[in-house]
């Protein structure tokens, strides 16, 4: 599996920058994408943080796709559960993660 590079930026505080190409099946994510990590809400983040190295590469691709909007909205949901369970989230959360996008993400799609 291709490893997701990432910076933070020095300039936009809570925000990262994909610094190399980066492809998820048929997703390319480009060199300069920045995101903010999992859009959780503040006053959850004492329980997930969102930068966790069990979600970022989930929250980054799904970032990309709502921007893109190169997908339908509940294939992207189901891609940043996908990923989060292949890089170690344990189910429940990826389910609350999927259940959360799919309840509040849609003004962000």
């Amino acid at each position: 599996m291709q490893e997701l590079k990432l910076k933070d930026l020095e300039y936009v505080d809570g925000y990262k920058e994909v610094i190399e190409e980066y492809k998820y099946k048929d997703i390319i994510i480009p060199e300069g994408f920045m995101f903010d990590g999992a859009s959780i809400p503040k006053y959850l983040r004492w329980r997930f943080d969102p930068f966790d190295p069990r979600w970022i590469r989930a929250a980054c691709i799904h970032d990309r796709l709502y921007y893109t909007h190169e997908k339908p909205r509940k294939i992207c949901d189901k891609i940043l559960r996908e990923v989060m369970l292949e890089d170690g989230s344990p189910k429940r959360t990826a389910w609350e993660f999927y259940y959360g996008v799919r309840l509040f993400g849609g003004s962000h799609y």
